[in-house]
């Protein structure tokens, strides 16, 4: 007899149903040079993650998305917060990792995906 862990079995039946995940994942960069930090998808509400901070990944709807992030560029002197925007063509079970570099006083947002 197999023995299956409850985490297992939780991945295990969405894959053997067909079942796809309805929304698409989006992730900004976290790295030691730029960190792009999601402030709102489609003009709504902050999407505050904990005390006024903003996270790098949240779940959207199929569909044409505007994302507004804030990008943190750091350097040896210190960090410098700027404002981007990136429209976003998300597919259902998909996966979209946003990149940035610095563009005068905002970021220049670019769209790796899907992955």
């Amino acid at each position: 007899m197999t023995v299956m862990s409850l985490a297992a079995l939780v991945a295990f039946v969405p894959a053997m149903s067909g079942v796809v995940d309805p929304t698409a994942r989006i992730e900004g960069v976290d790295s030691p040079g730029v960190r792009v930090m999601i402030r709102t998808v489609d003009d709504g509400e902050i999407l505050w993650v904990r005390r006024y901070q903003l996270g790098t990944t949240t779940d959207v709807p199929p569909g044409t998305r505007k994302i507004n992030v804030i990008c943190e560029f750091r350097a040896t002197w210190g960090s410098r917060l700027t404002p981007g925007d990136v429209t976003v063509e998300a597919e259902a079970g998909k996966t979209y990792r946003l990149n940035a570099r610095p563009d005068g006083e905002n970021c220049e947002v670019t769209v790796e995906g899907p992955v």
